[in-house]
Order: C-alpha cells, then structure tokens, then sequence
C-alpha cells in the first residue's frame, strides 16, 4: 500500500506492508498547485515508489490525504488552499490510472484516524472509543472519530471551525482562549476517550497550558476531566 499527504506545496510519501509496517518514505516540496502538473506529479511519486519495492508484491491500494472537503467518493468539493481542485475527482482519476482501490481523506480526518489507530493498536483504546484532534495552526480545525469511524458530518464538513487565531504560522501566548472555548463545548458535547492537540513543537508545552488554563476557568468544577495529550 502506499500512502501520500498530499498538502499545498510538498507530499510525504510512505510505503507499508499489508500488516502496516511502513518500509520506505520520503518527503517531497516544490508540488504544483495547478490541476495538471499537481497531479502529474502524485502519479509519479505513487509510480515512483510502486516500482522501488517489487520484493513486497503488487500494490494493493492507495490512501491520499489532502486539504479540503473531501466526498466520499474521494471528490475535493473545495479547497482554498488549492482553487485549482475545487471539484476534482481525485479518487476517480487516480482509480482509472491505477486499476486499484483509492481512499482520498481530508488530512485533518486522516490525522484523527491515524492517532486513533495508533492508540487502539498500543492498548490505549478501544476500537469502538471516540478521539477529538484539534489542529491549531493559524487556525482551528478538528478531526473527530466516532465509535471507531472518522465523522465527516451530512456535508463533510464536520470540524472545519476554521476559526483564526493567530497572525503568523502558530499559535503564541493569549491567543488561544477561542480554541479553548471550542475544546470545552465539544468536550461537553461529545465527551471523548481523549483528546488530542497538535500543535508545532517548539509551542506545545505552553499551548497545552494555556488551554488548560483556560478551561479551567469556564467548565464548571463538577464537570468530567479531560483527557489531552499533545502532538507536533
């Protein structure tokens, strides 16, 4: 199998037994965000990669992570990061191109899942809990699986709070009560196994505690401790 996130102007490439164990990587910058020459160049980086590992069979599927809302039948229905995919059908072209079965995923979903997973396969949760990832860069966005299954909402457009929160590329300090506010209400709401914030490394630290911080002085004392663990 071969897995691509595909984000605005670089993809990371992994190759991974059926059993999941991944095999080879590498990570690519410089794509294009004109319809044409991006997806020339995911082809070939699945091509690419396809023919470097004949001793492990045929390549069984694709998984394709990008920005956007994402259908499920692996359509981007919008994007702003790239305009020129509003509508694509990525799944569909990569499917003809490939004769193979193709999941395109938002790549905040696909994070979600990918945390989830990890956790179930080390013991820490059941394949039937529930996990919040919260995405704080210049803005909020969310992944929510459910039960096991990521939530994408009746239009797929389950957790894009897109909410702005910071000026540069990051959070910094006092700037995250609003993301405080939104991971107190769908702690409330959803009640999650775990909730899990990502952030850039050098921020996490003080991100985590102003948020804490934060929750602490608007949930009420009787309320259900949150769980949270961060992530870079």
């Amino acid at each position: 199998m071969i897995a691509v996130d595909l984000l605005m102007e670089t993809a990371l490439v992994s190759v991974a037994r059926v059993d999941g164990r991944i095999i080879a990587s590498e990570f690519v910058s410089g794509i294009s965000l004109e319809s044409a020459p991006r997806l020339a160049s995911l082809i070939g980086l699945v091509e690419k990669h396809a023919d470097a590992h004949p001793g492990f069979g045929p390549l069984r599927a694709l998984s394709i992570s990008t920005t956007g809302t994402v259908d499920d039948s692996g359509t981007i229905m919008s994007t702003t990061s790239v305009p020129a995919w509003n509508g694509f059908a990525l799944g569909r072209r990569l499917e003809e191109r490939f004769g193979l079965p193709v999941r395109v995923e938002n790549d905040i979903n696909a994070a979600a899942f990918g945390e989830f997973a990890l956790r179930v396969g080390e013991k820490q949760l059941d394949d039937g809990d529930d996990l919040l990832l919260v995405a704080l860069s210049r803005s909020v966005l969310t992944g929510l699986v459910m039960g096991g299954r990521i939530h994408r909402g009746r239009g797929f457009n389950a957790g894009e709070v897109g909410l702005i929160v910071a000026e540069g590329p990051g959070p910094v300090e006092g700037q995250l009560e609003h993301a405080a506010e939104i991971i107190g209400s769908a702690a409330a709401v959803l009640d999650p196994s775990v909730i899990v914030i990502a952030v850039p490394m050098a921020q996490l630290p003080d991100a985590i505690g102003e948020i804490n911080s934060h929750l602490r002085e608007s949930r009420a004392a009787a309320s259900t401790p949150l769980s949270f663990e961060g992530h870079d």
